[in-house]
């Protein structure tokens, strides 16, 4: 089953296009981004999925190994792919589209701008140094160097999933930690994504970027 929302700006100069795909053994999340205006399109952002597993203690990410990445504040849900300059211009072109096709994403205010330009003074960098990562402690992680693909496995169920991307340089971890699980035990999860936070996406004049996410879980 697929799932296509597509919209265009209000002079129809900005074009995007959201793709999810079900199969029995799979889940696929792509953007279309096509920029018919005269300057670049400079773009942040993620597309994020969340995982339902056993505990996060039970789960453990395979194939980081080596990868560098910066530790951040968790995404918020209102995490969106904007440029820059929002509310003026050809942001605001944009962030019509955007609400147009997706009314429940938010935009973000000066104050947060400003939180976040703080935190990114704080970030602090490291390299993944385990290659079977156990996901029982809090993290928020985003990886620049990341395989292309790499798995997910819940020992708990006994379950696998492999994660792919392409488009995106970044990959995004977070893990609640299993501290004070039993508050929501049935409903543990970890989340992962594909990311244009650290290094944006520059889209030239009259050309269309692509980007996604695919799971797969070859135990189905």
């Amino acid at each position: 089953m697929q799932v296509e929302l597509i919209n265009k700006g209000p002079d129809s100069k900005i074009g995007l296009k959201y793709i999810v795909t079900l199969e029995k053994d799979g889940l696929g999340s792509e953007l279309e981004i096509s920029n018919s205006n005269s300057s670049p399109l400079q773009m942040t952002g993620s597309i994020l999925i969340h995982l339902t597993v056993s505990t996060p203690e039970a789960t453990y990410a395979i194939g980081l190994e080596r990868s560098n990445y910066y530790i951040r504040p968790p995404f918020e849900s209102e995490f969106i792919l904007s440029p820059p300059s929002k509310d003026k211009g050809l942001g605001q072109t944009w962030k019509s589209s955007v609400k147009q096709l997706f009314p429940g994403w938010g935009t973000n205010n000066q104050n947060n701008e400003v939180e976040r330009s703080q935190s990114d003074s704080e970030d602090t960098i490291g390299e993944e140094t385990d290659s079977y990562k156990q996901l029982k402690e809090r993290i928020s992680l985003v990886y620049t160097d990341a395989p292309r693909s790499f798995t997910l496995i819940d020992r708990g169920r006994r379950n696998s999933v492999l994660v792919g991307r392409n488009g995106f340089d970044e990959t995004y971890l977070f893990s609640p930690g299993s501290s004070g699980i039993e508050s929501y035990s049935k409903y543990a999860y970890i989340c992962v994504g594909q990311a244009a936070v650290l290094q944006p996406i520059v889209l030239s004049s009259q050309n269309v970027w692509k980007g996604g996410q695919y799971l797969h879980n070859p135990n189905l």
